[in-house]
């Protein structure tokens, strides 16, 4: 047998090493190009206090997303008790120049059994399977859902994601599912067959509608300080045309177990969005040159 000589047939170690990091860098940048994450961090508790705030800080960061012309916003923060009344309607406001997605989730001890308008269930046909499911839950104020465009729940801590969950025996989407919808303009379809599709993209789904994620290290994500935003110091490209979600990453933060170690609970959340986002595959695979 000849010996390869350099350039010849197989390739280099770092032509090698190339190829094989090629998909998680795009993938990384497809995040980033698709999706802004905005995070109450250290620096604007520093100028604000102490997070939560009153809504009409909230209101001002959506205004500000309104203005960059951003695709749409996800506040993940929930907004189930009035504060002040002022500030309520300041965000309600808010959330009808721009498309906003709330959160909610299952609460058996704390929870109300406040019902969610029929407009915000799961409307992909049928009863899709659920893994979880309940009749309490921490669920935002009737004002805010007024002008919302939709609701999404949170009720995971693991890599296993419920993309379809069960309020009071109706099915609803996951707020991952919704940022996926947001993002690829696409309603969820949920076949009953191991996969969710979302226009022409799906991601595979057990019996019971969870995504298992993959979650791998983001040292590339960008993100843009609460502050900032207020601030008008924030760039118009890196909001324009994307999902911008907006969440609490402090040292106040609390974090939970992940397969890394321990993640501030919002980054987790992001990572786990990543990571579905990653998942989505063509639901046709592009049929190879020379092939019939």
């Amino acid at each position: 047998m000849n010996a390869l000589r350099p350039g010849q047939g197989l390739p280099s170690r770092l032509g090698l090493l190339t190829l094989l990091l090629i998909p998680a860098v795009t993938a990384a940048r497809e995040f980033n190009a698709e999706f802004a994450v905005v995070m109450v961090d250290d620096a604007t508790e520093k100028k604000l206090g102490a997070f939560p705030y009153d809504r009409a800080e909230y209101a001002k960061a959506v205004d500000a997303c309104a203005r960059l012309h951003a695709k749409a916003v996800v506040l993940k923060f929930f907004l189930d008790r009035p504060r002040s009344a002022a500030g309520d309607a300041a965000l309600a406001a808010a959330m009808k120049n721009i498309p906003v997605l709330l959160q909610a989730r299952l609460e058996a001890t704390e929870g109300t059994p406040q019902e969610l308008p029929a407009r915000f269930r799961y409307a992909g046909g049928g009863q899709p399977a659920a893994a979880v499911g309940g009749q309490l839950g921490w669920i935002p104020l009737p004002l805010l859902l007024d002008s919302a465009a939709g609701i999404g729940f949170v009720d995971f801590d693991r890599a296993e994601i419920p993309l379809i969950e069960e309020y009071r025996h109706a099915p609803f989407k996951s707020l991952v599912l919704g940022c996926l919808e947001l993002a690829t303009g696409e309603p969820a379809h949920a076949t009953g067959n191991g996969r969710i599709e979302l226009g022409a993209q799906f991601m595979a789904v057990d019996g019971q509608n969870v995504h298992h994620a993959v979650l791998e290290p983001m040292e590339d994500l960008k993100i843009i300080s609460f502050a900032s935003l207020l601030e008008d110091r924030v760039a118009p490209d890196a909001i324009a045309g994307r999902v911008v979600i907006i969440g609490w990453d402090s040292a106040q933060t609390p974090a939970l177990a992940a397969p890394r170690g321990p993640m501030k609970l919002h980054r987790f959340f992001v990572e786990c969005l990543a990571a579905t986002w990653r998942a989505l595959a063509p639901t046709s695979p592009p049929i190879p040159p020379g092939r019939p």
